[in-house]
């Protein structure tokens, strides 16, 4: 085997460099959330549409440390984060690999809108300059490839905005393709770009509430830079009946059967009040900040070669 099978990818100086932006988000942190260290593994999956899971024995791989965050905030350890392995199967390319890092955190008390401006806060620091904030519905953003509001078009202009689209796809599967393909591009140049007011059918656990045209939206922002989602936030829905129903939908649409987190959905019960959570790729963070088009290259090990 030569050195070219064995060796690190990301080189010494890369590696100084992600280890110092690890310890700028500590700084962030320190004195106002607590870091803790949870499961690589958790006793139910946790469901997002597109996510694929994985067991080991009676246990599932963490997608995130989402559920045993939110455990320890329903326990009154208030605003929590940590850095954490997260394993989905499947996923390629050059902004995803099947095992990679992210940073996640909750803040009991606050609202999704604080919280994304504490996101495009700590952004901007690791990336060493000023973020513009530019501020989208979802339907605002789609508009700019669409032309007009998407519920507002047909299946056949649907196809005419994606025409690499499979057939028969339905009108939630347009939406899917046209803004990872035509609309994420465009975003965040220049600056930073929110995307809020996601359809409800995108909910995923954030709450679903009016908008101010009194249309059901979820309370979700994702947050782009330079045409990459690096963060994802919910105004967390807290509801443990509520989320059953939605993971049970999800499994019947796999053709699943539906197993839950219970001692998950069991903490809910234990309410805080409104939280804010946001998960942040931390690999994509750090191939912006030091100029890499791949993930890949700001790992020692990444997943190809691990």
């Amino acid at each position: 085997m030569s050195a070219a099978d064995w060796a690190p990818r990301a080189t010494p100086e890369l590696l100084a460099r992600r280890a110092a932006l690890r310890q700028g988000i500590r700084a962030h942190f320190a004195g106002n959330a607590l870091e803790v260290e949870v499961p690589i593994l958790q006793g139910g999956p946790n469901r997002d549409h597109g996510v694929a899971v994985a067991r080991s024995g009676d246990h599932y791989l963490t997608t995130s440390p989402e559920h045993p965050l939110k455990r320890l905030v329903s326990a009154g350890y208030g605003s929590v984060w940590c850095f954490h392995p997260c394993l989905r199967p499947g996923e390629s390319g050059r902004l995803h690999r099947p095992a990679f890092t992210m940073l996640e955190w909750y803040r009991p008390g606050w609202s999704l809108a604080a919280l994304r401006d504490e996101c495009v806060q700590l952004i901007a620091g690791a990336l060493g300059r000023p973020l513009e904030l530019q501020v989208l519905s979802w339907q605002q953003a789609m508009a700019l490839v669409c032309g007009a509001p998407p519920d507002e078009l047909s299946l056949a202009a649907l196809a005419a905005c994606c025409p690499d689209a499979p057939p028969d796809c339905s009108r939630a599967e347009f939406y899917d393709l046209i803004f990872a393909s035509r609309v994420q591009p465009q975003l965040g140049h220049g600056g930073i770009s929110a995307v809020e007011e996601w359809p409800a059918s995108a909910c995923a656990q954030a709450r679903i509430a009016a908008n101010a045209q009194g249309q059901p939206v979820a309370l979700r922002c994702e947050l782009f830079v330079d045409g990459v989602e690096l963060v994802n936030a919910y105004d967390e829905c807290w509801n443990a009946d509520e989320l059953r129903q939605r993971f049970s939908a999800h499994a019947e649409e796999l053709g699943e059967r539906a197993v839950h987190d219970e001692r998950f959905l069991a903490c809910l019960a234990h309410n805080p009040g409104p939280v804010s959570g946001a998960a942040l790729g931390f690999d994509r963070l750090v191939a912006l900040a030091c100029g890499c088009n791949d993930i890949g290259d700001t790992m020692a090990f990444p997943w190809e070669i691990a």
